[in-house]
């Protein structure tokens, strides 16, 4: 799979797990970082209009992977995003916040 086919399968929800997807964007770890910053770099300039847009799952996928990658360059760009006001942080990552994002921030 190509990074942009990659992504394209990371983004909707389907109500399924993309697996071969995210295989292929651990195969694929050094070029697809750069994209996954920069998906994290869009959500946290504009956090609510990500929230807003409930059938995307790039971020949530994006922040796994990286925490997978151990990519330092994502800790500030999450740390941004979870400092969000309000209840948006929730809205963009759901359980995530409370479930996992303490060993994801530990990780990057």
């Amino acid at each position: 799979m190509t990074i942009s086919e990659i992504l394209r399968e990371l983004e909707p929800y389907t109500g399924r797990f993309p697996m071969k997807a995210m295989r292929a964007a651990i195969e694929q770890r050094e070029a697809i970082t750069p994209e996954l910053l920069r998906t994290l770099e869009s959500v946290a300039a504009a956090p609510a209009e990500w929230a807003a847009r409930q059938d995307n799952m790039l971020h949530v996928f994006a922040i796994f992977l990286l925490a997978q990658f151990r990519e330092k360059a994502a800790y500030p760009l999450l740390v941004r995003i979870v400092s969000a006001p309000g209840e948006t942080p929730f809205d963009l990552f759901g359980d995530t916040i409370t479930e996992a994002l303490s060993r994801i921030l530990a990780s990057v």
